[in-house]
């Protein structure tokens, strides 16, 4: 029996559509910088200030939706073009950040992918609080080593 194929809304089509509802208020206000009855000086400054404000909202906007674009292909990347190797925790420590409620923890590993010598490498890692408690010292993980830099890690811990 086949189960229905159900579109569903993707991440990265998902993250468009939050960035681009965010750039609707920056949108708004160069709109509104058009719309000021430009007669007098205060209408001159207000529709002056309108504009700014809008135009400097979508700068930030977009640089912001770059550089997560960026740091998300290259993610996909050395996921998808990565040497899988695997890594040995010999150090775990949890830092004093926190991203979105999760502790960053920052790890020492020894990694070992087959084509470049054993090292030791310190990664950082924002860990989900369900995953704590299966991470310990002397555990292997796997990893995804980039092929042209060999102390950049993609820690996999599915």
């Amino acid at each position: 029996m086949r189960t229905p194929n159900h579109s569903r809304l993707s991440l990265s089509s998902f993250e468009t559509t939050v960035s681009l509802l965010m750039a609707l208020p920056g949108i708004g206000m160069i709109v509104a910088s058009f719309l000021v009855d430009r007669g007098q000086h205060e209408e001159q400054s207000l529709s002056l200030l309108l504009l700014v404000l809008g135009s400097s909202f979508l700068l930030i906007n977009g640089i912001v939706f770059a550089l997560y674009f960026t740091g998300n292909r290259n993610r996909v990347q050395l996921m998808q073009n990565g040497i899988s190797g695997t890594a040995r925790i010999l150090d775990l420590k949890e830092e004093r950040r926190r991203i979105n409620g999760k502790p960053v923890y920052k790890f020492k590993l020894e990694v070992n992918d087959g084509f470049n010598p054993v090292r030791e490498v310190e990664h950082r890692k924002v860990i989900p609080l369900l995953k704590i408690a299966s991470l310990r010292k002397d555990m292997n993980v796997q990893i995804k080593v980039h092929p042209k830099k060999p102390g950049k890690i993609l820690l996999l811990l599915d």
